[in-house]
């Protein structure tokens, strides 16, 4: 937001949405392996370091 925007954050986010629609029509069971979450160091952009993930 503001002034200055990435341009290509409305594709990254369209993509995201997209990519967990179809695991989740793929891998109906498909839930988070814990919920606890460890996020990579950073002051300009959070990001997890990881997605644990369970198929049952």
């Amino acid at each position: 937001s503001g002034i200055h925007h990435c341009l290509g954050a409305t594709i990254a986010r369209v993509e995201g949405q997209e990519v967990f629609s179809a695991l989740a029509e793929r891998y109906p069971n498909l839930e988070l392996a814990t919920h606890e979450r460890e996020y990579q160091p950073s002051i300009t952009f959070r990001s997890m370091k990881d997605l644990p993930v369970s198929l049952n």
